[in-house]
Parts: structure tokens; C-alpha cells; sequence
């Protein structure tokens, strides 16, 4: 009967337990661990709303496909300029053979 008692005692009241179902807690979890939990979802939601508006804010989605398209073409330009420059080297030294050739 006593080991009856003292589990009744150690589970707590049933206005404890009650209490603790309105208000959404578990008693298996801990006061700290419930909090913290909680506490982490919010702060991660709020950092993630605070990345999406620095990435609006400093760049918006029409002006990076903009500066995409730039740098594309620029890369372009560079690869042109630099098999312009190949051919002419090459020409060149062609005509520097031609001329060191004797007839």
C-alpha cells in the first residue's frame, strides 16, 4: 500500500497534470528543454526572414540576372579578344618564316 501511495505522490496531482495539458507541456520534457526548444524555432524564423530582406534589399532578383547577363558578355569579349590576339601572332609568325625562308 505504501509503494501505492508514493508512486500516486511522485506522478503529482491531477490538477497538476491538468494544468500542465492546457498549457501544452509534456511531462516527460523538462521546463528548460521546452523553452529553449521553442525559443530556437522563433529565433531561427526570424534570422531566416532577416536573410530574405538583406538579399531583397541589397540586390533584387531582376538586377543580378542583369549583372549575370554583363558579366556573360564580358567574359565573351575576353574570349574574343584573346583568339583575335592568337591569330595574330600566328600571322605573324608565319611572315617572319616567310621572310627568313630563302627563295
Amino acid at each position: 500500500m505504501q509503494r501505492v501511495k508514493q508512486e500516486r505522490q511522485n506522478r503529482g496531482s491531477r490538477t497538476e497534470k491538468v494544468e500542465q495539458r492546457q498549457l501544452g507541456f509534456h511531462s516527460c520534457r523538462t521546463e528548460k528543454n521546452r523553452d529553449s526548444g521553442f525559443h530556437s524555432r522563433i529565433e531561427k524564423v526570424e534570422q531566416r526572414k532577416k536573410n530574405r530582406e538583406s538579399r531583397t534589399e541589397t540586390v533584387g532578383r531582376t538586377e543580378k540576372v542583369e549583372q549575370r547577363k554583363k558579366n556573360r558578355e564580358s567574359r565573351r569579349e575576353k574570349g574574343r579578344e584573346v583568339e583575335r590576339l592568337k591569330k595574330l601572332k600566328a600571322n605573324e609568325s608565319e611572315v617572319r618564316l616567310e621572310k627568313d625562308l630563302p627563295i
